[in-house]
């Protein structure tokens, strides 16, 4: 049990993680509960992807409805996206926010074909229904990021603004859950 207070907010966080090595998971189980008075509740997980699995060959799947371009860089990439190439001392970071598709609970993949290792995560379609794709290819910091969260991090008065944000009621809780699989596909080189 860990519990966090900033200022007026009162959340604590009851954090179960389970690793299976049978079928190569890890699931995060995260319940936030507010015990203070009302408040703002945003959300996200930054998971890293980088060497020795990242490579240019890598390919990024996303189930996504709507992705937005965080600043114009972003902008005059969209082609590029879901694409990892190769690192490159012009690269500027990238960041898009993507509206999952929650048809089901969304599957979010990157696949290296180098060595047949591909790195899925599943995030929960009702809580965790957006994701920011993180990219920075730059040569000392080769890095592609997935960031499940229930808000886009536009700052507490621009969610509020934008009808995005998310709140939690005194003594409300919600449950947060991920889960990353690691798995061969049988499609290695021969």
């Amino acid at each position: 049990i860990s519990s966090r207070r900033f200022k007026k907010h009162s959340f604590v966080t009851n954090r179960t993680i389970i690793f299976d090595n049978s079928d190569n998971t890890i699931e995060i189980s995260d319940r936030i509960v507010n015990i203070g008075e009302k408040d703002q509740l945003c959300l996200m997980y930054h998971i890293n992807f980088g060497s020795p699995f990242l490579s240019n060959n890598c390919v990024i799947s996303i189930p996504l409805v709507e992705a937005t371009p965080k600043n114009r860089d972003a902008e005059t990439r969209m082609d590029e996206m879901l694409y990892i190439g190769k690192a490159n001392a012009d690269n500027p970071p990238l960041v898009y926010y993507l509206v999952l598709d929650t048809t089901n609970n969304p599957t979010s993949k990157i696949y290296n074909p180098d060595v047949d290792i591909e790195v899925a995560l599943e995030t929960d379609k009702n809580n965790l229904p957006k994701l920011d794709l993180w990219k920075n290819l730059r040569p000392e910091r080769y890095v592609v990021s997935l960031e499940p969260c229930n808000a886009f991090p536009y700052g507490r008065k621009n969610q509020i603004l934008r009808h995005e944000a998310q709140f939690l009621e005194k003594d409300e809780s919600k449950l947060f859950k991920l889960k990353l699989y690691f798995r061969r596909t049988n499609n290695e080189k021969t």
